[in-house]
């Protein structure tokens, strides 16, 4: 083995040094024991218990849990293992185990450092780019917030294109497998959405290689390498096929997909609602927080502290101080379209400016594709305030109108800038143009960015920052706000020029011959750690952190406790001390009405919004409510006993078929005084189930039983006897992808009632009745994702392994 070989290893191995060290200097506490106190991952603690518990008393995964929303599939939130898919294991060792959120910031500045050494920039060059992507504010404000699985989805983006880059500048072979790889790798992390704006980026890339390749007249050459890249890509993907295959199965029945009750057709797609999908929509101004941090105010509420307008305005109007403490601790700062925003993008200001370089000194492809990502997000991530553009998406590009929050997408613009900047660099230490034209470019991105940030600065005094939450303020209140906001936005702007300015001087000086290129390297590094870590350090810092004990407890209130003391196997609980349906603590200790998730079945939600919402007490009883967690009179949690819960199962003398989804719905509402719908006496059920129910004319017995004997989340087993052949009503969610009936152990139809419960014709006599979780797709996803897994991880060791030994072995031959 060469030495000289090894020596060349050297610096990756101080970059990959350099990244452990900034990720566990920031995440000090994480080392000392302690945890982010995260509010996603404490909802997916609710949420996952009962499938956990499951787990660790048989061993066995299962697909549905009860603890959400009545029922529903567990596989959105840790209820889909596949045991075809090795990749989680090579994901954890890409992490090296790190603990959480340490191992993300890692994942990320690896990734991109990864990708900008496939593009030929020395290691150098790419520690300062890697720490740039990494630390960019939107990861750390996903990561306070607890959106783990979509930082681990943004730092694999990078490993696709250097798998891309790889296939057609140097080893199609060997590029194929890294693409395989990080294709496999991003659909393992688990964030469908970010995957699918990689692949929007992606077709840009493509598109714009394919025009570079027909100037070049290297069409054959290109054709070649796509194809390879499209057949590592495919291998990766096939690797996730099992989630693939059964997400898109589920979501075509949750509410990604439109709902079947007609209203606002207008606003109606084939995925979601246009209105809800862009309820989150940039206003044209606000990208520039990718520049000036807080030009917008920074998060919804923020400090402002005592040298502020506002608490001098408090104080000179006799607020107390305990009230004043508290305003300023969370004042409303925020003064753009979002409804709420935890904190802006920002990128940094030397990364804008190294990016508006690059735009003068790049040439080729690399500036074209990556222009293109960066304009091509910011537009569509304004969402409703760029309808040209977003309603085409919408309604014509396949499978956009699945998400929300269209904001998400700047994401490829924050891979575009740091990627481009760093080329720019790679261009001006190693380039062939004249130092005359390199500091015309130089003077024309500081003109540019410069320019642009002494325009906010000097404006800011013209600008209306008023805000939709002031109308709830007293009006001597308002214009003190106003002025910090100003001040905020003024300072953030004049902050950015200082970074700007110092970037600049540094390039300028190496041109002049009077630093070197390390020392400008230092510097900038030292402009863009100092930069990006104090603003990240607004939003995710070592206050953020508890100890572990603290974070895991979920501790039962006095209701909690004299719930779980009922010895019923399954019943359910509506907790309104708690947003009902954006929380789910609740779901730790019992079976909930509500939960937190955004791909809920789909008619589950309608249920929620015409029945739930307008508290429809028959609803709640036929979904078994037995109890409801309301607040004392000291606001204290208290249990409510309902004893018009219906029961896990009944018995209904009568049923009656309705035309469509709107008649299933408006045969369950009730009047004012509760009259109408009343599910023990009568069942509806939509008349595309007049097959399995003609003929049948339930007898009423009064002798007949029906009772749950034994509960798992995904095996129910009921006994019942009757006298005469019976309409047995289950308070289930009614889900056919995966739910099949047995009776005396022979598999028998069942079908939907009540809009949303399964019902089903229960012979006479004495039987047990069972339902089984057993989706039949996952079965045909493992196999798949075997054949390709085996392919994938075979392919990739004897490729990798080949170019190893070549890269030592051409050195010996030397």
């Amino acid at each position: 083995m060469s030495n000289s070989k090894l020596k060349a290893l050297y610096p990756h191995a101080i970059a990959l040094g350099i990244f452990l060290a900034l990720a566990g200097i920031y995440f000090m506490p994480v080392l000392q024991g302690k945890v982010a106190n995260q509010h996603d991952v404490s909802m997916w603690k609710g949420a996952y218990q009962e499938v956990g518990e499951f787990k660790k008393k048989t061993g066995e995964t299962t697909m549905w849990s009860n603890a959400m929303f009545g029922g529903m599939p567990s596989y959105t939130y840790g209820g889909l293992e596949s045991k075809a898919n090795i990749t989680p294991y090579i994901d954890g060792m890409m992490k090296l185990w790190l603990p959480s959120p340490m191992e993300t910031i890692w994942l990320l500045m690896l990734c991109f450092y990864i990708f900008l050494i496939s593009y030929g920039v020395s290691p150098w060059l790419g520690v300062l780019g890697a720490i740039a992507y990494g630390f960019s504010s939107y990861n750390f404000i996903n990561l306070d917030a607890g959106h783990l699985t979509k930082g681990w989805a943004i730092a694999y983006l990078p490993l696709i294109f250097a798998g891309l880059n790889i296939t057609m500048r140097y080893n199609k072979w060997l590029g194929a497998a890294v693409t395989g790889l990080a294709m496999a790798l991003e659909l393992n992390a688990g964030h469908i959405q970010i995957t699918y704006y990689a692949m929007l980026l992606v077709v840009i890339w493509g598109v714009v290689q394919l025009i570079f390749a027909i100037r070049e007249k290297q069409i054959k050459q290109f054709a070649v390498a796509a194809l390879f890249a499209v057949a590592g890509a495919g291998i990766g993907v096939g690797t996730g096929t099992t989630g693939l295959l059964i997400g898109s199965e589920y979501a075509k029945e949750s509410q990604r997909s439109p709902s079947e009750l007609s209203g606002d057709e207008a606003n109606k797609t084939t995925g979601l609602d246009k209105d809800y999908a862009l309820e989150y929509s940039y206003s044209i101004t606000e990208p520039l927080t990718i520049l000036v941090a807080d030009i917008y105010g920074g998060a919804s509420v923020s400090p402002i502290g005592k040298s502020s307008a506002t608490y001098k305005a408090l104080k000179a109007n006799n607020v107390p101080d305990a009230q004043i403490k508290s305003f300023v601790e969370q004042a409303p700062t925020y003064w753009g379209d979002l409804r709420y925003t935890a904190g802006p993008t920002y990128f940094g200001a030397v990364v804008c400016f190294l990016f508006i370089l690059g735009l003068f000194v790049v040439k080729g492809k690399e500036k074209w594709w990556l222009l293109a990502g960066a304009i091509f997000s910011i537009l569509l991530s304004y969402g409703k305030n760029f309808s040209l553009l977003t309603d085409f998406f919408f309604d014509h590009v396949l499978y956009y109108n699945k998400f929300r929050a269209v904001t998400f997408i700047l994401i490829l613009t924050q891979m575009c800038f740091p990627a481009l900047g760093i080329l720019a660099l790679k261009e001006y230490f190693n380039s062939t143009q004249k130092q005359e034209q390199l500091k015309k470019s130089l003077v024309y991105a500081l003109a540019t960015v410069g320019g642009l940030l002494f325009i906010l600065v000097v404006s800011a005094g013209m600008i209306d920052f008023s805000a939709p939450v002031d109308k709830q303020l007293p009006d001597w209140l308002i214009e003190p706000l106003h002025s910090d906001r100003e001040s905020i936005m003024r300072n953030d702007a004049l902050r950015s020029l200082f970074f700007v300015l110092a970037s600049f001087a540094g390039l300028w000086f190496m041109l002049s011959k009077k630093i070197k290129e390390m020392q400008v390297i230092g510097l900038l590094a030292a402009l863009i750690i100092i930069d990006l870590w104090s603003v990240d350090k607004r939003y995710l810092n070592d206050k953020d952190f508890v100890s572990k004990k603290k974070q895991q407890e979920f501790v039962p209130t006095a209701a909690d406790q004299q719930i779980l003391q009922d010895p019923a196997l399954n019943y359910r609980v509506f907790n309104t001390t708690v947003s009902p349906f954006n929380d789910a603590t609740t779901s730790y200790f019992h079976k909930s009405i509500g939960g937190y998730s955004a791909a809920k079945v789909r008619r589950y939600q309608d249920l929620i919004e015409k029945q739930i919402g307008n508290q429809n007490m028959q609803v709640f009883n036929m979904l078994n409510t037995r109890y409801f967690i309301v607040s004392d009179n000291n606001r204290q949690p208290m249990a409510q006993f309902n004893p018009g819960a219906l029961g896990n199962a009944w018995f209904v003398p009568k049923y009656t078929l309705v035309e469509g989804a709107d008649a299933e719905m408006a045969s369950l509402n009730v009047d004012t005084l509760g009259n109408g719908f009343n599910p023990r006496v009568e069942a509806f059920a939509d008349k595309k189930f007049s097959n399995y129910l003609q003929g049948f004319t339930p007898q009423f017995d009064s002798t007949a039983t029906i009772t749950l004997t034994d509960y798992k989340p995904n095996h129910l087993t009921y006994k019942s006897k009757a006298l005469s052949e019976q309409l047995a009503i289950f308070s289930e969610v009614y889900y056919d992808k995966g739910w099949n009936a047995y009776v005396d152990g022979k598999p028998v139809e069942h079908i939907r009632a009540n809009y949303v419960l399964r019902a089903m014709r229960v012979p006479a006599g004495d039987h047990t009745i069972e339902f089984k979780f057993e989706p039949t797709t996952y079965a045909k996803g493992e196999n798949i994702a075997r054949i390709f897994t085996i392919t994938l991880y075979a392919g990739f060791v004897i490729v990798g392994g080949m170019s190893v030994f070549r890269y030592f072995k051409n050195d010996s031959a030397a």
